[in-house]
């Protein structure tokens, strides 16, 4: 195993390697497969198999800095996923329910009906989250509540969406591009997109754990979405 050989394999992880959401990874996921080819090497040449690690004479300076662009919808935007049909109905709900709540795909899959608590008026969620194992209580406003489906006779235990497939979101793509939405659109563009919700929330506390920030990054997130709808509206 060379340098060389390890300088291939980074190049096309960064250039040629697709995932299976259908893009290239990001420069933050290209050193962790690095890291752990390095950790495997240490383990070789403590086994006296390898001689040195080759990765630790790669130059990493191209995978640090310049972070990846979060995308994140506009008002308008939404309003144009809203009014263009998409194949999968449910995934065009659920996402939907997201960009208006900020639940990760991950928690809207495993979201159960007994995790959604209603008293008088108010309606909110109760879960424990599958990315930081914190536990969110979630008010849910009216655009939100729109886009879950009809409880009908579901028990606690069912899903609110139990239709969602596991990783195949492809349709996600083709309908944003229907709505004439130039951005790269997956499901995560929802999450991220938390505007209508924003507006909505009076404790701080509960933007820092929608958002897996500190308090003061989430001040600081708070005030640019809110701009951002000023200027679109």
């Amino acid at each position: 195993m060379t340098k060389e050989y390890c300088n291939g394999f980074m190049v096309f992880l960064l250039n040629d390697y697709i995932t299976y959401k259908h893009t290239h990874p990001s420069k933050s996921t290209v050193m962790n497969y690095l890291k752990c080819l390095k950790a495997a090497f240490n383990m070789a040449i403590e086994e006296e198999i390898m001689d040195d690690n080759p990765v630790l004479r790669l130059r990493m300076d191209v995978l640090k800095g310049g972070g990846t662009k979060r995308e994140y919808l506009t008002v308008d935007e939404v309003k144009r996923l809203i009014d263009t049909p998409c194949k999968r109905e449910d995934i065009k709900a659920a996402f939907l329910f997201s960009c208006f709540c900020g639940l990760r795909i991950s928690d809207v899959k495993s979201l159960k009906w007994k995790n959604i608590i209603t008293e008088g008026d108010k309606t909110r969620v109760e879960i424990l989250q599958y990315k930081t194992k914190q536990p969110l209580y979630l008010p849910l406003n009216k655009q939100a509540l729109r886009w879950m489906p009809e409880r009908g006779s579901a028990s606690d235990e069912d899903n609110v969406f139990p239709t969602l497939p596991s990783k195949n979101y492809d349709c996600i793509p083709e309908w944003s591009r229907a709505a004439g939405i130039s951005k790269h659109v997956t499901y995560h563009v929802s999450s991220h997109s938390k505007f209508f919700y924003l507006l909505n929330i009076s404790e701080l506390s509960i933007l820092k754990n929608v958002t897996a920030n500190d308090l003061e990054t989430s001040y600081i997130l708070f005030l640019s979405q809110l701009c951002n709808i000023q200027r679109t509206l």
